[in-house]
């Protein structure tokens, strides 16, 4: 695996260049907007065509609006889209979006697509939760690991991760007088609190699975997290309950006047 700054950036769109890049990749760890424009670019090189028009040999697979997953009717549109010849005759490239939300089927028609490739087509998924991710595609990529740098931020999640693992011991008298004191923390960082939390829970999600550790975003808090897991039993499906809620009242805080006290508290009785 490697982990991707700026300058091995320019060394991944080398490869490309010069044609020495591999067949599937999977780019992790990072935001979603910096992932997919890298996916872009390596595109565009793949293609040997730019973005200043529609290019016809890069194809997109991306969730559709107002649904959850991807379908099998798209992953299908994969095989029939390497088929043909490439347009500007270099090469073709599928990028996917949110690789986790590809339904059973359609994970099942790219497995295919991945072990028998055409000729001159690259594969680039990206992901905010590889963990979940079928073992038998992870098996077929290369991961590269995308991140904002290694000491960003680090110690404001220790103390957040540090008061989560404390709240998820706690009886509910002591969990709804922690929510009280942190709905009267008006300071930048806490602003950040429940997208951290929900980070933290991405992460669970990935031990209770026996999912591969390198997917774990936070590894500094690596032990601490499998210490939780273990006293806490969550079950896989009890955590994507609590990850589904944190994102919703994420949201919620962030785009309307939700009391943030009440969110907090609703957080704390699901914990």
């Amino acid at each position: 695996m490697k982990q991707l700054q700026n300058n091995q950036f320019e060394t991944l769109k080398e490869h490309f260049k010069k044609g020495t890049h591999g067949h599937a990749y999977l780019f992790f760890g990072g935001s979603r907007e910096k992932m997919r424009e890298a996916a872009l670019e390596c595109a565009e090189i793949v293609s040997g065509h730019g973005r200043d028009s529609v290019n016809p040999d890069i194809l997109l697979i991306e969730l559709a609006e107002g649904e959850e997953k991807i379908f099998i009717s798209q992953a299908r549109a994969i095989q029939r889209f390497l088929s043909l010849e490439p347009y500007f005759a270099k090469g073709k490239a599928v990028i996917i979006d949110g690789i986790e939300r590809m339904g059973e089927h359609a994970s099942s028609a790219l497995l295919k697509a991945l072990e028998e490739p055409f000729a001159h087509s690259v594969f680039i998924l990206i992901s905010e939760q590889p963990g979940i991710i079928m073992p038998t595609i992870l098996s077929r990529v290369q991961k590269i690991r995308f991140f904002e740098g290694p000491q960003k931020g680090i110690d404001n999640r220790k103390e957040m991760y540090y008061t989560l693992s404390v709240i998820i011991h706690a009886d509910i008298a002591e969990r709804l007088a922690i929510a009280e004191r942190l709905s009267k923390d008006d300071s930048p960082a806490s602003e950040q609190l429940l997208s951290h939390w929900v980070s933290f829970y991405r992460d669970l999600s990935v031990l209770a699975v026996e999912g591969e550790e390198e997917f774990v975003e936070n590894q500094f808090f690596l032990s601490e997290m499998k210490e939780v897991l273990k006293k806490a039993r969550y079950s896989p499906a009890r955590i994507g309950t609590i990850l589904s809620e944190m994102v919703r009242l994420d949201f919620a805080l962030r785009t309307t006047s939700v009391n943030r006290r009440l969110a907090l508290e609703n957080i704390m009785l699901l914990l």
